[in-house]
């Protein structure tokens, strides 16, 4: 049970010598309570794991690593992650000035992008540059009279110069931009997240914002950095556990109400289903055909 709660999305980790010691230690304060031994006790980890039965855990992410690495590499190249794959710098960047415009192109080009995220730019107002070859750069940053930080931008392929149907900059770390992609309408949005606490919580708000403005039947794109963190604290797992299953149970109750079914009169009887629901499902299920039909804003707010 522990385990999902514990390493969600570990395929995708980088696994320091700091993260390490974490989930082992996080790993061991489950299992020792599971099998009654305390530190007192000096048994040995290993010993443990061959008692319960149980694989080590970063064994367990080590190897859905390596599974997750063969899936990418088995990709057609036409798929994005294998493109973000290979597009993988190794290191850090060489001390001196940053790339410029004209150099992402090439990049973009190698890596056969047509679409090209950028975080970070540290330019200055908002507005379109046409570059080389009728690429397009939309950009947004910060006032003009403000100190240069933060920074985001979208790099557009020329092919994709008369599918934008808008472009909003929002501010120096969110902006938006709407494409028309044959019969499907896709809406990036782009964001470089704030690394100071105190500012995240605003900057959530402000890309929940840029969402809650996209048309219902658009597919949204996200792009850029959200800057996430491990929690500097330790926590016990049984406090984790605790917190993710009072949120999902409050969360289902808010949503779905609370009703106990059962035996009624000696009788095996869902409590809550009636005529009402019955037609209300029924109801439900012709406007979803209708709307697969016809896709019509009319039938899409039936729906």
């Amino acid at each position: 049970m522990y385990r999902p709660t514990l390493i969600y999305g570990h395929e995708q980790w980088i696994l320091t010598e700091k993260t390490r010691s974490r989930i082992q230690s996080a790993e061991m304060r489950f299992l020792r309570r599971v099998a009654r031994v305390t530190l007192r006790d000096k048994t040995r980890s290993s010993s443990i794991h061959e008692s319960l039965q149980i694989e080590p855990l970063l064994l367990h992410i080590e190897r859905s690593q390596l599974r997750w690495l063969g899936h990418v590499l088995r990709m057609p190249q036409n798929r994005l992650p294998y493109q973000i794959f290979q597009a993988m710098s190794t290191g850090k960047r060489p001390i001196g000035r940053p790339r410029t415009k004209f150099e992402l192109i090439e990049e973009a080009k190698k890596y056969q992008l047509d679409i090209l995220g950028i975080s970070s730019t540290k330019r200055k107002g908002q507005g379109t540059l046409a570059l080389n070859n009728g690429w397009q750069l939309f950009y947004s940053g910060v006032d003009q009279s403000t100190h240069a930080q933060a920074g985001v931008a979208i790099l557009l392929n020329p092919l994709l110069a008369d599918a934008v149907l808008e472009w909003k900059p929002i501010n120096e770390r969110v902006a938006l931009i709407r494409l028309q992609l044959k019969a499907t309408t896709l809406t990036i949005i782009q964001v470089y997240a704030p690394n100071i606490e105190a500012d995240y919580m605003a900057f959530l708000d402000t890309v929940l914002t840029a969402m809650e403005s996209v048309p219902m039947k658009d597919f949204i794109l996200f792009l850029g950095d959200f800057n996430a963190h491990l929690p500097s604290k330790e926590t016990d797992i049984e406090l984790e556990w605790f917190l993710f299953r009072t949120a999902l149970m409050e969360a289902a109750a808010e949503a779905c109400g609370t009703k106990q079914i059962g035996f009624q009169h000696g009788q095996k009887k869902t409590a809550w289903w009636n005529e009402q629901v019955r037609k209300a499902i029924s109801e439900k299920k012709t406007a979803y055909r209708q709307w697969i039909q016809r896709q019509t804003p009319e039938n899409w707010q039936n729906y």
